[in-house]
This record gives structure tokens, C-alpha cells and sequence, in this order.
């Protein structure tokens, strides 16, 4: 069958990057889809297109180098043939809420106090992500999507694609939500040790032959000495 992915690129971070207990390690983030995906499909089926929503993370004084690693990922999977990058928002939005650390009583300030947060939103991804599929099991040539996530908000377009083609789920969290999994013609939970197989060349090609090295921190065990082969060098 002629096989197309869509992946929910932040369901797929928090659910394989921050489960407890760990399962992957950070150079499991140097991931090639094409590779991962050629893993997932039945022998015999052909990868056509790995479409990944995500969003471009704002720099701020604050992010610790996270959205250079972010723009250092997405520059060598750009170059990753049949794998197309689509881009949600994030939002920054204030809001209101209780004080807990450091505790308002050592500030001088009553307990309970209230004060004002600003939080960062993704927005768009799953919008985008359930516009294309639906969209793809009219015209897109394919005979079976795979959706990699966890987020019941696209149980409605696997149904409407469902009625054309063949539409499996991925969850990339340690459990599979029932309902997900009951829209879908088949489901199961990703195992994590298999990224191990899937990750990009260290360096990776990148648009005019450049050579695009993954941040430091993400590959320590392969590169010891990775400042002078030109690491981002952060700590996160």
C-alpha cells in the first residue's frame, strides 16, 4: 500500500521525550522519518510522504538555546527526502495564577497571592494536521495514512478520512487512548527503542552540501569532543 505519514511533532515530543520513566535518550532526537517510517510500515508497503506539524519555537532570553536546537533539527530534516514541514504558531499569552514557589510568605506577601504568568501555546498543529489528511484521502494517491499522536481532537477527521482509505494511529505516549484507537482501522503505542536505528547521519546534509551537526548535547556519547566538529553548543 502506498503510505503516507502525518505526525504530530509536539504529541510525539512531550509523549516520547518526557515519559517516566525514560525510555529515550536525547540522541534519540536526531530522528530521521524516512528511516522511522520505513521501519513502521508492513513489508511490502511504499513510504509516499512524512508530513510533520509543528511549530517554530521564539527565541527568548529564557529558552536555555532550545530554539536553536529546534532550527539545527529542522535545518538537516528539511533535506530528508518525502518528509514536507508544516508550521502552527505559538502563542504567548498572559494570564493569572496562584504563587507557589518561591512560597509568597518569604516575599513578605500573604499567602494565596495571585500574579500574573505569561504562557507559551502551540497553536494550529492538530488544525493543520487533520486539514491535510482529510484532504489527502480525496486526492493525495495514498492507500493508508498513519498518524503518529495521542490527541483525541483528530478522532473526527480519522473518521471522515476513514471512509476512503486506511487509517492507522501511532501513539508516541506509553498508553493509547481507547477512543483514538476505536476510530482507527488498527492502533498501537510506539516502542521508543527503535529511534536508536532511525537517527540522521552525524553530520547531516544539509541545502548546498552543508554539513549540519546535531546540538551537543543531543549526541554526547557519539561526539566527546564535539566542539570541533562545529555543535551547537548548548546545555539543554
Amino acid at each position: 500500500m502506498k503510505t503516507s505519514f502525518y505526525v504530530d511533532g509536539f504529541n510525539f515530543y512531550y509523549g516520547v521525550f518526557r515519559r517516566k520513566p525514560p525510555i529515550a535518550v536525547p540522541a534519540d532526537k536526531w530522528l530521521d522519518w524516512r528511516s522511522l517510517a520505513n521501519h513502521l510500515v508492513d513489508s511490502g508497503d511504499i513510504v509516499h510522504k512524512i508530513h510533520y506539524f509543528t511549530a517554530t519555537i521564539e527565541r527568548r532570553e529564557d529558552d536555555d538555546g532550545q530554539s536553536l536546537r529546534q532550527e539545527t533539527y529542522f535545518r538537516a530534516l528539511r533535506r530528508v527526502q518525502g518528509v514536507e514541514l508544516h508550521f502552527g504558531l505559538f502563542k504567548r499569552r498572559p494570564t493569572y495564577g496562584e504563587l507557589v514557589f518561591p512560597r509568597p510568605e518569604s516575599l513578605g506577601l500573604e499567602a494565596g497571592r495571585v500574579v500574573k504568568v505569561v504562557r507559551y501555546e502551540e497553536k494550529g498543529s492538530d488544525v493543520n494536521l487533520a486539514t491535510r489528511l482529510v484532504e489527502d484521502s480525496f486526492t493525495g494517491g495514498i492507500d493508508h495514512a498513519i498518524v503518529v499522536s495521542n490527541d483525541t481532537d483528530l478522532i473526527a477527521p480519522i473518521l471522515s478520512a476513514k471512509k476512503r482509505i486506511r487509517v492507522s494511529v501511532i501513539s508516541p505516549h506509553s498508553r493509547l487512548d481507547p477512543t483514538l484507537a476505536n476510530a482507527a482501522n488498527a492502533a498501537w503505542v510506539l516502542d521508543p527503542v527503535i529511534l536508536k536505528d532511525c537517527r540522521l547521519p552525524v553530520p547531516a546534509r544539509g541545502e548546498g552540501g552543508e554539513m549540519i551537526a546535531p546540538p551537543s548535547s543531543w549526541l554526547p556519547e557519539f561526539w566527546p569532543g564535539s566542539d570541533s566538529f562545529g555543535l551547537p553548543g548548548d546545555e539543554g
